[in-house]
């Protein structure tokens, strides 16, 4: 009896000095592991900002990018309702008058567009100051002409038409020129970014650089066809009327 009490008191001891050695061990591990995770989350932090620096301009120019495209398709759609416009009238619309007297080239292609459009008292079509017409606007222009406007509507408009493409005298009526007018349409501009709906008299003032890093216009030119122009050529800049008039030298 002696004996098996003897032996209980040795497994007792030696169990005890096992959970003893095993605390210590868990006690002088947990420092350790609790200063290597601290590091650890350092990095990480470190190595997200870095990323982060990397990736962000790279996701602010698709941003543009993608902005640039939707706008491309906004023009190839007006180009469509001018085409259309054309192969009922036989002559592109005419540009429109600031004081009301005419229907601005956005409200002629309505029809064609699928816009809703009105008359004033006076005749004068007109669109509903409450109602969008996206198609009408670039989405990197940041101040769109005529906002909440009877020109534009809703959320305003970013497309000039080149007038020189306008007030050609057909018979005795001043209006749009006829496609057989133009000598080289591929190489005409049409409609072009710009701060407002008449792209006057070939000056820089009367476009809006608003694509490649604020370098670059999109374009419909006089063909249908779209692409972005890089600095366009500007008669007050000492450029040549040819991208301008329907007439080439």
């Amino acid at each position: 009896m002696k004996s098996i009490g003897v032996k209980s008191e040795i497994n007792n001891r030696n169990f005890i000095s096992s959970n003893a050695a095993g605390a210590k061990i868990a006690n002088r591990q947990l420092p350790i592991g609790n200063v290597f995770t601290l590091i650890e989350l350092l990095v990480v932090i470190a190595i997200i900002a870095v990323l982060a620096a990397m990736l962000l301009p790279a996701l602010s120019q698709a941003k543009k990018m993608a902005q640039s495209s939707a706008c491309q398709n906004n023009l190839k759609q007006i180009g469509d309702g001018f085409s259309m416009y054309v192969s009922d009238y036989g002559y592109i619309p005419k540009e429109g008058a600031g004081g009301g007297n005419d229907p601005y080239w956005q409200h002629q292609i309505a029809d064609y567009m699928g816009w809703k459009v009105n008359a004033d008292a006076t005749y004068v079509l007109i669109f509903d100051s409450d109602i969008d017409y996206p198609t009408l606007r670039c989405p990197s222009d940041t101040s769109p002409a005529y906002t909440g406007h009877r020109v534009a509507g809703k959320g305003g408009l970013s497309y000039g038409y080149n007038v020189r493409l306008s007030n050609v005298l057909i018979g005795v009526v001043t209006w749009g020129c006829k496609d057989s007018q133009m000598q080289d349409p591929s190489n005409t501009y049409m409609i072009m970014d710009a701060p407002g709906p008449n792209s006057s008299y070939n000056k820089a003032a009367t476009i809006e650089l608003r694509h490649s890093n604020y370098r670059a216009v999109n374009m419909l030119w006089g063909d249908y066809h779209v692409s972005t122009v890089r600095y366009p050529v500007t008669f007050d800049a000492g450029g040549l009327l040819k991208y301008w008039s329907i007439e080439k030298d």
